[in-house]
């Protein structure tokens, strides 16, 4: 059950850019031909599926250009239950007869914000619209640019979004997602007026503020009254009549999927990709989490070192050097301290910080070399933590 992203699509793109909110394929002038025959072997997907990132990646889509009744539709589901959904390359398909066990959406209202999305290249498309950036690439190369302004006032927000695929219940091969959060507000989705030179125009007032152009323009799509917007508060329980568009959504990886990649690539969690990207994404993984360490490391050690300098300047009845000579002794000081800062000695350190403003000098230097710290930095660190 698909129907087309975009109102003017061609047939092929009807079948590999869809979203199924319910309405049948033959109505909407799509082919009774299953969605992954169309799928498999079209050089055009396999293209659009690796630039949007493969099964899932993209975790928190716009779909502003989706057409009035595919959004509808999704509203209406939104208010009856918790929305499972397979999401893999550039497609989005809602599974209408498959339901989580339980939860339902809040709706939680926030101080109104106002965002403007300007898209110029198709990094960017891909980056902002996965679900249709194939059928937009020829419009953005027409424009020259593409516009989204939007007034947010809430979320629907889902009271449970983690759920294991085991704990589905009906129809639900494929599944691969549950909208976990929804934005909602209004929205104008157009052209760059820098593109189309032409006679001045009144921009229609999005996200409560009012604009000139002097070039016209397109308008895609557009949904809400952004003067509905204005009279939005935090505490609202509902979105204002009038201004409930859904903006994007966020959706939560299923728990517990079994991977069908195919030979020489393996499920990171959320999507299937190469052998080689895996390893890369791990150990980009253990570089960050080595770079935060490190970082955590140093914060210590200067704040250490700040406080035994103000202690040796007390002592020698003299003021803290400055400049220059301030710099080089706390470098000095940092790049010896931070070699005895580990697994072991990393909570003594910060609770020696955290205490130092009611201890004394030699209760402070007690805290810092006493057996409790002393202990621990005879003890190596098996990690990373000493790899200076």
């Amino acid at each position: 059950m698909s129907v087309p992203i975009l109102k003017h699509a061609s047939s092929l793109s009807c079948i590999a850019l869809c979203v199924a909110v319910g309405a049948m394929p033959s109505v909407l002038g799509c082919k009774r031909k299953n969605v992954a025959e169309h799928m498999l072997g079209d050089p055009a997907h396999e293209l659009a599926t690796a630039r949007c990132g493969g099964v899932g990646q993209m975790v928190r889509p716009l779909i502003i250009e989706w057409p009035a009744t595919d959004r509808a539709s999704l509203e209406s589901r939104l208010r009856r239950g918790l929305v499972v959904v397979r999401y893999e390359g550039c497609v989005v398909e809602v599974l209408r007869e498959c339901a989580a066990p339980e939860g339902a959406y809040d709706y939680l209202g926030i101080t109104r914000k106002s965002d403007q999305i300007t898209i110029r290249t198709t990094d960017e498309l891909y980056a902002n619209m996965p679900l249709t950036a194939v059928s937009l690439e020829a419009k953005l190369a027409t424009a020259g640019e593409l516009n989204v302004s939007m007034a947010l006032v809430g979320n629907y927000e889902a009271q449970r979004a983690r759920f294991d695929i085991s704990e589905l219940q009906g129809r639900c091969d494929g599944a691969t997602h549950v909208v976990a959060a929804a934005q909602v507000g209004a929205f104008q989705f157009y052209t760059g007026a820098a593109a189309e030179v032409g006679t001045e125009l009144e921009v229609e007032k999005v996200a409560g503020v009012g604009a000139r152009s002097t070039a016209s323009r397109e308008i895609l799509n557009h949904d809400g009254d952004a003067d509905a917007c204005l009279g939005s508060t935090p505490s609202d329980t509902t979105p204002p009549a009038e201004c409930g568009a859904l903006l994007r959504l966020e959706l939560s990886a299923l728990d517990g999927i079994v991977s069908t990649c195919q030979p020489g690539s393996v499920w990171n969690g959320s999507a299937c990709v190469s052998n080689e990207r895996a390893a890369d994404e791990a150990q980009q993984a253990r570089d960050q989490a080595k770079a935060v360490k490190r970082a955590e490391n140093d914060e210590i050690a200067w704040q250490l070192c700040e406080i035994q300098m103000q202690c040796e300047s007390q002592r020698a009845g003299m003021l803290p050097p400055e400049g220059d000579a301030y710099q080089r002794q706390m470098r000095a000081c940092t790049a010896l301290t931070r070699v005895m800062i580990n697994d072991y000695t990393r909570p003594q350190a910060r609770k020696c910080i955290a205490d130092a403003p009611t201890l004394g000098c030699a209760a402070f230097e007690t805290c810092v070399t006493g057996p409790d710290l002393d202990d621990d930095m005879d003890m190596p660190d098996p990690g990373d933590d000493l790899d200076w």
